[in-house]
């Protein structure tokens, strides 16, 4: 196992790491306990004396975390002669130094810390300790690889091949829009014929009564001369608002592919960043 490997791991994986260790080492009646807020997370026998061990997963570790760390082991109430402090986190002879841990060899109380660099000697000595909780760990981490890959490849390709549709049908629809462009000309003109008919019609009512038959009549074409202008402007909405199946099909299978690849992209960096998170506490 290589540092980053073991950085894989999730704070549980590690704590079961630290028990199959310890088993390992010689200790006998292993098991967890408590958690952070207790202060001891697995005790343990060593040669009759009752051990105390505080597990800590995380990249980096102050003096002053460390110190905390045996404080709290110092503390509990399993009246233990050994106090153990296991962490994935580089610890050096300055870390422990500047730590200032308390002298409890006066009361009987030992105090031991297991730093990154001893739990990879231990491993690389016993690589069987590792067969059952690191192989899950290596293959999760190359699932959230692929799956990251798999979604940004997934949605660059969505994203070109809308590109690419957008511009084969923009070619395909060119004449079809200028038709269009001429049908709404026409309609325009018609408009304008209509205008000035009622305005003949109206002139010709205030003019003279005589003509009201025939005024009827004028009006009667103009209204149906409307009636094919609003005719006219429904079809060329219609055409304008026309969109083949093809391309609405494509549409939502581009968008669908797009929307999974984000949300399989979005899930691996959460996860990976929830456990950054967990190591940096």
């Amino acid at each position: 196992m290589d540092r980053e490997t073991l950085y894989e791991l999730r704070p549980a994986e590690f704590e079961r790491l630290c028990v199959e260790i310890l088993k390992t080492l010689g200790f006998e009646s292993v098991q967890l306990v408590g958690g952070p807020a207790e202060g001891v997370d697995v005790i343990a026998q060593k040669e009759g004396r009752p051990v105390a061990v505080g597990v800590k997963h995380a990249r980096r570790l102050s003096p002053a975390n460390l110190r905390d760390i045996v404080l709290r082991l110092q503390a509990n109430a399993y009246e233990a002669k050994e106090l153990l402090v296991i962490t994935s986190a580089a610890v050096t002879n300055g870390d422990i130094a500047s730590a200032s841990i308390p002298d409890l060899s006066s009361k009987g109380v030992s105090v031991r810390i297991f730093g990154r660099d001893n739990l990879l000697k231990i491993l690389a000595k016993h690589a069987n300790v590792e067969q059952a909780i690191v192989p899950p760990a290596r293959n999760r981490s190359r699932r959230q690889q692929y799956a990251l890959w798999l979604g940004v490849i997934s949605g660059l390709a969505s994203i070109l091949a809308s590109l690419s549709m957008s511009f084969f049908f923009d070619r395909q629809t060119q004449a079809p829009l200028n038709q269009r462009i001429e049908t709404v000309e026409r309609a325009i003109g018609s408009l304008k014929n209509l205008e000035q008919d009622l305005t003949d019609i109206k002139n010709d009512m205030v003019d003279t009564e005589r003509s009201v038959k025939a005024m009827k009549d004028e009006y009667a074409k103009a209204k149906e001369l409307e009636k094919l202008t609003e005719a006219q402007f429904d079809a060329v909405k219609a055409a304008l608002r026309n969109r083949s199946w093809q391309q609405t099909v494509l549409n939502y299978v581009l968008g669908f592919v797009l929307g999974i690849a984000s949300s399989l992209t979005a899930s691996v960096i959460y996860s990976r960043w929830k456990q950054r998170r967990a190591l940096a506490q």
